[in-house]
């Protein structure tokens, strides 16, 4: 799975996404764009690699905000 860095999911509105990505040679789950969570949403991140990492986060975890009202 891999988001592209001009790209986001936007998830709001007590919406749910779980992202996941399994390999064996290579990344799981790269997220290069953003992600943003607001209005009670929320977002699971899993991955597994034989031969690379799991999970891959970018610059999008500085980005990700959780809000609620």
């Amino acid at each position: 799975m891999i988001v592209d860095p001009n790209g986001a999911i936007n998830i709001s509105g007590n919406g749910a996404a779980d992202i996941s990505g399994d390999s064996k040679n290579g990344n799981g789950a790269v997220i290069d764009g953003d992600v943003n969570v607001t209005d009670n949403g929320t977002a699971n991140i899993s991955g597994t690699s034989t031969n690379g990492s799991g999970v891959i986060v970018d610059q999008s975890l500085t980005k990700m905000r959780t809000t609620s009202t």
